[in-house]
């Protein structure tokens, strides 16, 4: 095989908040169970054993004896009573996330066994490290600015490749690290190439494996190794081995350098209007661990040294102004690829349209253009249409002059199909 060797200007970023990152994705359809409203609060005991069956069916989950079983089961329940609460606040309104969390594959684990099995896989930075911090310039204390979109996504650019899973190694550090590698060889080859995580579980020596790493020390590894091979020719495993010496010499992707952001926001955004970035995050809370869809919101930490576990960046975001809703109009594969702002702060978004109602509103009558209070009822309040998201940037300031303001009652056209 041929060496795409490429320079790799990595933009390394450690950091706590997600607000800034996440894509707005649907709701937890996929995740939660069939049938089951996780705004119920009261759940029968017959019915939380029927939702853990339906549930292990789902995720294809089998336990190697009764005690395991009750084990799992216990932290199902926990998780479940903990969607349900979560839920049910954002439905009453006394909760302002705009995340959702729910019964996904990692509900019938702990918290702290989810953390110790997942998280704190990355090592902390040396202090000493002789890398080039990039420092945006500041004028007059400002945040630093650059020239940005309104939005990018580089998924739809063709230089991210599918979404892959670690398992239970814990080597987050090693698919942050290819990502971020892929990313910007296919936008200086033109090639969107897949490379091998399990080459530095098994081969980078100055990492541990599914015991844990940094990117940074990755991609120098990956620099003095002359490059690393394809995912199809040295495959993931899911767990670490004997390094595959003859493997290791077949170099496809390569890289002459990397270098690190400062930790500010700013930065953050300016480096990844440039190429997919690698970043680390905090991901061991509750919320983390049960999230299904949103712009994630949950606990966090402002510390850089809280950071347990390592993703890829590659989407500068888009937001809706404040006292307005996010709502998904385009839904592929869990992604929302598409999604507008409500003017009506808390509202329902009616499906399959671009129309909104307020919460008091709640009932869509999508053909009338229409929001009811009631099923039935032949007044209502104006839908409001969804408008594009727009970028909210650091070193802009927010504008709250979103109308929420509801428009005059207004009768149906045909009333009489009201009362039926």
């Amino acid at each position: 095989m041929n060496l795409q060797r490429t320079q790799l200007t990595l933009f390394f970023f450690l950091f706590a908040s997600l607000t800034s990152l996440c894509l707005c994705v649907p709701s937890d359809d996929e995740f939660s169970i069939l049938n089951h409203n996780p705004a119920e609060t009261f759940i029968s005991e017959e019915q939380v054993v029927e939702l853990f069956q339906q549930w292990k069916e789902k995720h294809n989950k089998v336990y190697n004896n009764e005690e395991e079983m009750k084990k799992r089961f216990e932290n199902f329940r926990a998780s479940l009573r903990f969607v349900s609460e979560k839920n049910l606040e954002k439905r009453l309104g006394s909760s302002t996330s705009s995340h959702v969390v729910g019964l996904n594959k990692f509900a019938d684990m702990s918290n702290e066994e989810f953390k110790e099995k997942y998280m704190s896989k990355i090592r902390k930075r040396n202090n000493t490290t002789n890398n080039k911090i990039i420092e945006l310039k500041k004028e007059s204390g400002k945040v630093s600015t650059c020239d940005a979109p309104a939005s990018l996504d580089w998924r739809k650019k063709g230089v991210v490749t599918a979404v892959k899973d670690q398992g239970q190694c814990g080597c987050c550090w090693a698919f942050s690290a290819t990502g971020a590698i892929e990313g910007i060889n296919a936008l200086v080859t033109g090639d969107l190439i897949s490379i091998s995580e399990q080459e530095l579980v098994e081969c980078d020596t100055n990492d541990s494996g599914c015991n844990g790493g940094l990117m940074d020390t990755a991609f120098a590894w990956i620099k003095s190794n002359g490059g690393l091979n394809t995912e199809s020719a040295y495959p993931y495993t899911g767990y670490g081995g004997t390094c595959k010496t003859a493997k290791k010499q077949e170099k496809v992707v390569s890289i002459d350098g990397y270098e690190d952001i400062s930790p500010q926001e700013s930065a953050l955004i300016c480096a990844v209007l440039k190429q997919p970035i690698s970043i680390a995050i905090v991901g061991s809370s509750y919320d983390f661990q049960l999230y299904s869809g949103g712009v994630f919101a949950g606990d966090c930490s402002s510390n850089p040294n809280d950071v347990d576990h390592a993703v890829l960046c590659g989407d500068s975001g888009r937001y809706c102004p404040p006292k307005s809703t996010c709502c998904c109009t385009v839904e592929f594969y869990g992604y929302c690829l598409s999604y507008g702002c409500c003017g009506y702060e808390n509202a329902v978004c009616c499906a399959g349209s671009s129309y909104c109602c307020p919460p008091d509103y709640p009932i869509c009558d999508v053909e009338e253009g229409l929001c009811l209070k009631f099923y039935g009822d032949s007044l209502g309040v104006a839908a409001k249409k969804r408008t594009t998201a727009k970028h909210k940037f650091p070193w802009t300031s927010e504008s709250e002059n979103t109308e929420n303001q509801y428009q005059p009652l207004q009768w149906k056209r045909n009333r009489l199909a009201a009362l039926h």
